[in-house]
């Protein structure tokens, strides 16, 4: 599902959206070398992902300059917060929640394989072993919990990944034909 107000641009480089990605209003998707976003992962709104710094730059002491493009590789189930801005050379991990206005700027699958939360500019761990509730019908039982619960800040569930709800996304986002 991509929302109102996205702008699309590509140019040589390819855009692949995996199944039932969500894309939020305001958010830019600009590739020139490539883009690929994994299958149920939730852009939030305001975000920008570009494969390209626009411009080259030339280091004025050496004369170097460096290539202006490079891929993104962004994995399945992730969940990018408002404002979080993916660089070149970007790999982000399944499963990696970032948090709002993050600078995701290297391949962090260098640092974990799923499942971690980063925030900052530039992004850096903050926590591992995390995943976002995608259940529609778990966050209402939640909420309610907590509603009714006043004081309690925690809630015990089950450990281990959450059951895939499948189901559940391709019945809200997505069209089997």
């Amino acid at each position: 599902m991509i929302s109102g107000g996205v702008t699309i641009e590509t140019y040589k480089g390819p855009l692949e959206l995996g199944r039932c990605c969500v894309i939020g209003s305001g958010t830019m998707l600009k590739s020139q070398y490539g883009i690929i976003i994994g299958d149920f992962t939730r852009i939030a709104y305001g975000c920008v992902i570009m494969d390209t710094n626009m411009h080259f730059i030339k280091d004025i002491e050496t004369g170097r300059i460096g290539r202006v493009t490079g891929p993104i590789v962004i994995g399945q189930r992730c969940w990018l917060n408002p404002g979080t801005v993916v660089s070149k050379n970007a790999v982000v991990p399944d499963y990696t929640i970032t948090g709002r206005n993050s600078l995701v700027n290297k391949d962090y699958s260098e640092q974990y394989t799923s499942h971690a939360f980063i925030a900052g500019a530039p992004a850096k761990p903050v926590s591992y072993h995390v995943q976002r509730i995608f259940s529609n019908q778990m966050e209402g039982d939640l909420r309610r919990y907590f509603e009714e619960n006043g004081t309690r800040i925690v809630f015990q569930g089950v450990k281990g990944e959450e059951e895939d709800p499948y189901e559940e996304i391709v019945g809200m986002f997505c069209y089997n034909y």
